[in-house]
């Protein structure tokens, strides 16, 4: 198994952060074989939000990689973290796409028309909220 979050926050140093979720001492680094109990769905939205914020770490390749993903099987749910590679687009934008853990969930999962206009709709209900700012 992984290595098991530590209580201690000793090492946690003065600077912006943020938390989402208190974890459970049974919550463990996400394994390569675990990525099978992921949904083709959660991978695919996993991509499409690393995507919008610009987080380019969450990287799986042949040699290894940086899923950046917790797994709780108590509740058998995963939880993504690590987002400090968020926001830091260069010119280039995310650079290799495909070696992110959910590319390939996502290049077969956006084929469905019923996705996509499910998330266009979502979206638009977005950028209305947000065009209602200014």
């Amino acid at each position: 198994m992984g290595t098991a979050l530590k209580s201690d926050s000793s090492d946690i140093k003065p600077g912006s952060g943020f938390v989402s979720y208190a974890a459970s001492p049974g919550v463990h680094d996400l394994e390569f074989a675990e990525l099978l109990l992921i949904s083709e769905k959660s991978l695919a939205e996993l991509y499409l939000f690393d995507r919008w914020i610009g987080n380019s770490d969450r990287i799986l390749t042949k040699l290894g990689g940086n899923l950046n993903l917790l797994f709780d099987a108590t509740i058998n749910a995963h939880f993504a973290i690590d987002h400090d590679a968020a926001f830091e687009l260069d010119e280039g934008g995310l650079g290799a796409q495909e070696s992110h853990v959910g590319y390939a969930a996502a290049r077969n999962y956006w084929q469905s028309s019923t996705v996509q206009r499910d998330w266009v709709k979502r979206a638009s209900a977005v950028f209305d909220e947000l065009a209602s700012f200014v």
